[in-house]
């Protein structure tokens, strides 16, 4: 593919297959994001975890 095709793919049809697929990508992400949590939260009490999420929002940007 072509460098052109690719960004056609991605800013064209790339959404379109989200926007169509939505309820089995919904579901494929929010389990990803729910394993991760599940991983990064182990053995962890909900004091750490508030302030970890804390230090997160803290320190991530926000979006242009």
């Amino acid at each position: 593919m072509t460098q052109e095709q690719i960004d056609d793919m991605l800013n064209k049809q790339f959404l379109a297959y989200l926007n169509n697929n939505k309820p089995f990508v919904t579901e494929k992400v929010g389990n990803h994001v729910k394993e991760i949590a599940n991983i990064i939260t182990k053995g962890k009490s909900l004091n750490e975890i508030i302030e970890w999420l804390k230090e997160l929002v803290a320190s991530t940007p926000d979006p242009p």
